[in-house]
């Protein structure tokens, strides 16, 4: 063997070393947006379900209340008869529930 071939094939490993610690700080970091976005959206999820429940119980200024609370705002507000439809955002993350004021006679309502 000649000298020289031997040493780019020492060299060779420090570029697959640089190549091996990017991919996986790459893949470290879509793994971490990923995660923020799962838990952003867990989180308006939340606070659309206390705004919804808190709208059936008092009206849209317990809605507007409680999403402010779990750190959301409310962007729509609707009721029909005893159902209420709220949309709250957090951040980028929207969520969106619905409650019903419940009655023994009817059932759920919406």
């Amino acid at each position: 063997m000649v000298y020289g071939a031997r040493r780019y094939e020492r060299a060779s490993a420090g570029v697959v070393t640089v190549l091996s610690l990017l991919a996986v700080g790459l893949v470290t970091m879509i793994i971490s947006l990923t995660a923020q976005a799962a838990v952003g959206a867990a989180r308006a999820q939340g606070a659309a379900d206390a705004a919804a429940l808190g709208a059936v119980l008092a009206g849209e200024d317990e809605a507007i209340a409680l999403a402010r609370v779990n750190g959301a705002r409310l962007v729509a507000y609707e009721t029909r008869g005893s159902c209420v439809e709220v949309l709250v955002a957090i951040g980028r993350s929207q969520a969106r529930a619905r409650a019903a004021a419940s009655d023994a006679d009817e059932g759920y309502a919406c």
